[in-house]
């Protein structure tokens, strides 16, 4: 498993990708819970990254945008949420 630390054995790699999997399934849920009702990606982004503690510096801002938008391109392929652009503008909102 690819990282910033030690080499893990088998045992604690398998402990962290479950960690990790559970960690994408509640950004997803998150995310779902928000776009109950149509929202802009900017809204989206705030309220994510509020509610996880992202502090206000540029090099967390973008990987965190990067990282929601990932979860929202996957979201739209697994057919769970659906987008419409208006005004320039990309709204999400749960498919129906």
């Amino acid at each position: 498993m690819p990282g910033h630390r030690t080499v893990l054995s088998k045992e604690a790699s398998i402990e962290q990708i479950a960690l990790h999997l559970q960690r994408l399934e509640q950004i997803d849920e998150l995310i779902l819970g928000l776009v109950e009702r149509a929202r802009s990606m900017e809204k989206i982004i705030y309220a994510v990254l509020r509610k996880v503690g992202v502090k206000d510096n540029l090099a967390q801002y973008w990987l965190a945008v990067t990282t929601i938008k990932g979860h929202l391109s996957g979201l739209v392929s697994r057919f769970r949420v659906a987008y419409e652009i208006t005004d320039h503008r990309v709204y999400w909102k749960l498919n129906e």
